[in-house]
């Protein structure tokens, strides 16, 4: 087995030319020489871990460049008027608004990049998407089939939860798609003067439920893929691989990555309570917003109430609370070079904590 990952690593640094030739070296195969050729099994590897790495990353890179949009900018000469040029909304820098009050034009750059993080969290979830529901199954496919095996066979009489996952990604996957393409279309012609962003969560809102089936099962999964990895060692190998590789992750951040759906499912309401904050008082976006955030906590806390889990109220308090603790830990180790000073106990507490003769 180090022989494989040895050969995996060197693979990784391969690129899809070399892997397009290793295709067609193979297809030219006779059985006979298929064959022989198991008997050299690291450069077997190589090749097919190349060729699935390789279409791996095509993949990622397909599913986030292949969008072109126009970006707002602004001159003092057009008092914050837009222009328009081509590119991706994530590269357009946030133009300087000129309105001839300082304040305002701070107001005005801070709610465009309110409104231009929409864009960045959902395109960001939806390589999470891609990678754990397309490049994960054929990464752990390609590795099982140097080794002769299908390491997502069905478990009895149910999918393997490999593929399960692959199946309520893709399910996933092309609303949060059309959400990002919202997005985009808003950002086009973006100028803070004209805020719109609203429209498109109260439109959209209710579809954030598809993700309920997942979130419902979501134990299970952990569960499962745990079971999976402590009783076959060739798929905890092939998840440690891409994790290490292509997640570039520890080991178990495959399972840990499984919180960003409820993550995502929740950051909504924080970005456009974000939004909201730079919008004019008692402006008409303003009042979409807040129909917005309303229908967001609503979802939110049906589907919390299925999964058990506190409200969202509760949430972000607990999760305040636990900023609060980091920030004074950080302080610790700050005024402590980095070394958690010892525990200083009163009399009271030592007696306290005093463990008694046997």
């Amino acid at each position: 087995m180090p022989n494989l990952l040895r050969a995996s690593d060197r693979s990784m640094k391969m690129r899809s030319d070399s892997s397009a030739i290793d295709q067609r070296r193979s297809a030219a195969l006779s059985p006979q020489q298929e064959a022989q050729s198991d008997s050299t099994p690291a450069h077997k590897l190589s090749v097919a871990c190349d060729t699935s790495l390789s279409t791996s990353s095509e993949k990622l890179e397909s599913s986030v460049s292949n969008r072109s949009s126009t970006t707002t900018t602004t001159s003092a000469e057009n008092e914050a008027t837009p222009s328009t040029s081509t590119g991706h909304p994530e590269d357009k820098p946030v133009p300087d608004y000129c309105t001839g009050n300082e304040e305002e034009d701070k107001r005005l750059k801070k709610l465009h990049y309110a409104a231009k993080e929409f864009y960045t969290v959902q395109e960001s979830f939806l390589k999470y998407l891609t990678i754990m529901g397309e490049i994960y199954p054929e990464y752990v496919t390609e590795f099982g089939k140097r080794l002769g095996k299908d390491l997502l066979s069905r478990q009895g009489s149910q999918e393997h939860v490999v593929r399960e996952l692959q199946v309520l990604f893709e399910q996933l996957k092309g609303f949060h798609q059309l959400l990002l393409e919202e997005f985009s279309k808003r950002l086009d012609s973006w100028s803070s003067l004209e805020p719109n962003m609203a429209e498109v969560i109260v439109k959209y809102a209710d579809f954030l439920k598809i993700c309920k089936p997942f979130l419902l099962q979501k134990g299970r999964f952990v569960q499962e893929l745990t079971r999976l990895r402590e009783e076959n060692k060739d798929f905890d190998n092939a998840t440690v691989a891409f994790e290490q590789k292509i997640l570039k992750r520890g080991v178990g951040a495959v399972v840990q990555q499984l919180d960003q759906v409820h993550q995502n499912f929740m950051r909504y309401k924080i970005l456009m309570m974000s939004y909201n904050r730079y919008l004019k008082p008692d402006s008409e976006e303003q009042r979409k917003t807040s129909e917005a955030i309303a229908k967001l906590e609503k979802i939110a806390q049906s589907v919390n109430d299925a999964m058990g889990l506190p409200s969202s109220e509760q949430l972000c308090k607990l999760y305040d609370r636990f900023q609060v603790r980091n920030i004074i830990l950080e302080k610790v180790l700050q005024t402590s070079n980095g070394c958690v000073p010892p525990l200083r106990l009163s009399a009271k507490s030592r007696r306290r904590t005093t463990i008694p003769a046997a």
